[in-house]
């Protein structure tokens, strides 16, 4: 691949832009969110939970019915 760069850097700037494309299209693909350890981590307790919940896959039940109509 060849990059243009505008305006055109000195020899040392445009060797940094390339290196930082290099290893910016090295990566998987996935926004910087979505391979964040915290992401990972809060789907592997939220998984957990589910797994070892009295309630099932359904979460807590309400305490009451929802809304209703006057």
């Amino acid at each position: 691949m060849e990059a243009e760069i505008r305006p055109k850097p000195g020899d040392e700037e445009r060797a940094a832009i390339l290196r930082a494309l290099e290893a910016e299209l090295a990566r998987d693909g996935l926004p910087a969110a979505y391979r964040s350890l915290w992401r990972e981590l809060g789907i592997r307790e939220s998984s957990d939970e589910a797994e070892e919940s009295p309630y099932g896959e359904t979460g807590r039940p309400r305490s009451s019915p929802g809304a209703s109509r006057a």
